[in-house]
């Protein structure tokens, strides 16, 4: 469908197109993608569907409309506006729009789409369907358009995770098997330290990428002021990543809380989780945002208000143990909105280069998190090659008793290992493990 752009002759009010290419697309009269360039709205009413012209006065002086009455129209105007002059004006006005050559285009794509919007003038399919072509980030775990909230205990690596994140978003490239939804990000780090620096240049090294599409910035924004400062602070790096890569930010990590709030009360958490629904909506459409924050002392759940639960659409607990980070949502560290509960993701930390040295030509090391694969123990991989394609927990058992590294060791020793190595493979979801009679069975994942 193609049509003249009328805004030119007859006044281009701010927003009128945007306007009426959202009604008409709502209406279900035009597919999402087809182009489509008028001044005016659309609209439904008990007769039908039509289009109308607004001129540079504000005047609704055009309607071309399927079913319907003109002359009701035209009596409605008359009467509302009143005096023959303004009627005059008005029906020149609708005489000159009749002749363009947009209008029969109009009526052929209503007679075309006649049962699809005589059925669906309110229908949210459209709506829907939309919603769910980009409702993930990260596939079932950070959703777009929300709040996400990760807390752990200092050393739980969250930091880590949450580098690691942006740049699987801001790469393209797969996260923890889960596809993402590439675009800028934008990562507030507000602890402070070049170290987060060094941690991008390893994990592009890591990666044989470049994460062209993160910025890093390391500022405080206090964000449970509405609207204060610190919004404004937050809202211009936004547009700056648009007025670089033409588009917002599809991930917004915030990192951590604390740095970015005065407090942790129900009211303060209320206001910052309210600026940041107000930065999505109005400056990063469709953005995820992400904020990292800590736990209490206990280490089991989040510092400060419950409000964070509820006012947030995806919530989970980074651990850590040994060198594997566990995400966890379950037994209630934790939520999802528009997805099952996800089971836990565990992610292995190691120890890479940085290809960059210090003065005295030793190069920098740091952490980067591996989720494609699981970093394991000599016991562990002993014991996944015994368990070989299968065994009874009664058959591996003896066969583990006899390696080298249990000879000495007493009963309860090694019966102690032997649980550790299968509870270690089962958590990093390498076997099932039926039960713990002699006959249960061991299997490989």
């Amino acid at each position: 469908m193609k049509h003249t752009d009328i805004a030119s002759n007859y006044g281009e009010k701010e927003g009128a197109i945007r306007s009426f290419i959202q009604s008409a697309r709502q209406a279900g009269c035009v597919p999402y993608g087809e182009d489509l360039i008028i001044d005016g709205n659309i609209h439904h009413n008990g007769l039908g569907v039509y289009q109308a012209v607004i001129d540079d006065d504000g005047y609704m002086v055009g309607r071309w409309q399927r079913w319907g009455d003109d002359g009701s129209y035209s009596d409605r105007i008359k009467s509302s506006w009143g005096g023959e002059a303004v009627a005059k004006i008005i029906a020149e006005k609708q005489e000159a729009l009749r002749g363009a050559s947009w209008v029969q285009d109009w009526r052929d794509y209503i007679d075309a789409h006649e049962e699809t919007a005589r059925q669906h003038p309110w229908s949210s399919d459209e709506t829907a369907r939309r919603y769910a072509s980009k409702a993930w980030t990260v596939h079932k775990f950070i959703p777009a358009n929300g709040t996400s909230w990760v807390y752990g205990s200092p050393g739980s690596l969250k930091s880590f995770f949450a580098l690691d994140m942006a740049c699987h978003v801001a790469t393209g490239r797969e996260w923890a098997g889960r596809r993402v939804r590439q675009g800028p990000v934008l990562y507030i780090s507000a602890e402070g330290g070049d170290d987060i620096h060094l941690r991008r240049v390893a994990w592009e090294r890591d990666h044989g990428i470049k994460a062209g599409m993160l910025n890093i910035v390391s500022i405080q924004p206090q964000l449970d002021e509405l609207k204060g400062a610190g919004f404004n602070l937050v809202r211009n790096h936004i547009q700056a990543i648009e007025d670089v890569t033409g588009s917002p930010p599809s991930l917004i990590v915030i990192d951590t809380f604390a740095q970015t709030a005065s407090d942790d009360t129900r009211e303060g958490v209320s206001r910052y989780t309210r600026n940041l629904v107000e930065l999505r909506e109005s400056f990063a459409p469709d953005a995820a945002i992400m904020v990292i924050d800590h736990t209490t002392k206990e280490g089991r759940t989040w510092m400060g208000s419950g409000a964070k639960h509820g006012n947030t659409d995806m919530m989970c607990l980074a651990e850590k143990k040994g060198d594997t980070m566990t995400l966890s949502m379950s037994g209630g560290k934790g939520k999802i909105k528009g997805a099952a509960e996800c089971e836990d993701i565990k992610l292995t930390a190691r120890v890479t280069g940085s290809g960059i040295y210090d003065d005295e030509g030793e190069e920098l090391t740091t952490l980067v998190l591996d989720h494609s694969r699981v970093t394991l123990t000599d016991r562990q991989a002993t014991m996944l090659a015994l368990i070989d394609g299968g065994t009874t927990r009664g058959d591996l058992r003896p066969l583990w008793g006899d390696q080298d590294f249990n000879a000495g060791a007493k009963p309860g020793a090694v019966r102690a290992s032997f649980n550790r190595a299968l509870d270690a493979l089962e958590g990093f979801d390498l076997i099932t493990v039926e039960g713990t009679e002699d006959d249960s069975m061991i299997a490989p994942v």
